[in-house]
Parts: structure tokens; sequence; C-alpha cells
């Protein structure tokens, strides 16, 4: 993620529970059966592991993010065949998955696409399936972005104290007061990447291929709209 925002390292974070149920649905339904080693990508505090594991009651489970935070609350409510590390995806180090998992996290890590795209190739077994939500190219998310960095420019506690304002005022209701405060600094985040034509060419040069993007609930009109999307690994020649 952004390692220059000190808020994603040393804070935590939660999202809500509803959410997760849903994208953990959509991704057993597109992943099917027959998963034994998922990885989860901006795992938070390991809602969306735990709520995996309920769908696939055998397999290993391992969640990464790079806040210390999010993985102790992680840890401390884990589950059996479950684990979690701290630190920064691109540095990590870990057998093949059947199955990766990243909600709203790829287009926040820090670096280039290619080394991105090529270390989710290398962490995905022949044949397994990355299942991502993020922001895509479109108007909206144009505009929204102009916006964050006009934000990001002029950072302030009074332009904190305002985010919060128009946060709680604009917010579903199933955010809390701690969920709004806690996403006071998403405002000042630029996404590194969308997807788009650009983004799953990389894929594929990869050796990830493209399988289908839906559209996601747009939960707050501060939050950039986002795709459900599905690559496959192809086979090694």
């Amino acid at each position: 993620m952004d390692a220059a925002n000190p808020d994603f390292r040393q804070r935590a974070f939660s999202a809500p529970p509803e959410r997760i149920r849903r994208f953990a649905q959509h991704v057993a339904r597109t992943a099917g059966g027959g998963v034994r080693r998922v990885l989860d990508i901006g795992c938070g505090s390991g809602e969306l592991v735990r709520e995996l594991a309920r769908h696939y009651p055998q397999a290993d489970l391992t969640g990464i993010d790079i806040s210390g935070p999010n993985i102790e609350r992680a840890v401390a409510a884990a589950g059996r065949e479950m684990s979690f590390v701290a630190g920064d995806y691109l540095d990590f180090r870990g057998a093949p998955f059947d199955l990766i998992v990243s909600y709203s996290t790829l287009h926040l890590i820090a670096g280039r696409d290619a080394d991105l795209m090529g270390k989710l190739s290398a962490d995905l077994s022949p044949g397994g399936l990355l299942v991502t939500a993020l922001p895509y190219e479109c108007a909206y998310n144009a505009c929204l972005l102009l916006v964050r960095r006009l934000f990001r420019a002029f950072r302030s506690d009074a332009s904190d104290r305002l985010v919060l304002a128009l946060a709680r005022a604009i917010a579903p209701s199933s955010y809390t007061e701690a969920q709004l405060r806690e996403r006071v600094g998403y405002m000042y985040l630029v996404p590194q990447r969308m997807d788009g034509a650009g983004f799953r060419e990389l894929a594929a040069r990869a050796g990830l291929q493209f399988l289908e993007a839906s559209p996601e609930m747009h939960a707050s009109l501060a939050q950039p709209k986002h795709r459900l999307v599905t690559f496959r690994k192809l086979a090694s020649p």
C-alpha cells in the first residue's frame, strides 16, 4: 500500500460484515470446490479469511496485511488452518495458492504494475484463480480522484474534520462512527492502478487470463466505483 501514509501500517481497519459476506459468496460461486490453499491480500483483521473458512472448511487459509494492528486482531480471532502475516505483499514468500482474493487492495500496492502482476501469477498454481475487487477506469472515478488529489495537496486537521463531517452525511447507515473515523485517510489516497484495457494486458503478459468482470455495489459517494474481476493462471507451456 501507500508506504508514505502511516495509517495503514499503524492503525487497524474493519470492514462492514455484509460486504464481506457478499464478496465471500461471490468468490465461492466463482471458484467452486476443490480449493486447498487460499491467500487474502489486504486481509484487514481477518473477516474475509474467516468467512471463506465457512465455504472451504478443509483449506489452508493465509491473510497478509501491511497493518500490524490488523494482523494482531486477525490472529486473536483466528480459527483452524489459518495464518496471518504482517507485511508488504510484494515481499511475501509462500507456496503457490489455488485461490488468491483481494478486496479493494491491489490498486493501493505501491510498485510497478508489471511487478505486481508477475508476483500474483507466480503465487498462483496453474489453473488457480485471482478474484479481486478494484476501481475501474470511468468518468466518475476520474472526477473523484481529482478531488482526492486536491484534498491530499492541502491535508490538515481542518480537512480531516471536513472529510469526517461529509462521511457522516453521505455514508450508508451500516457504517459505525469508528469505521467512518478509520476511513478518513482514504479520502487522500490515489489508486496506483485501475481495471481497464492496460491492466488486463499486463495481466495477460504475466500469464493471467481474464475471465469475467461484474459490477460491485457502490457503497458511498466518496468511494471509487469498483468491479469484481477474475483471472485464471494459465498452465506453464
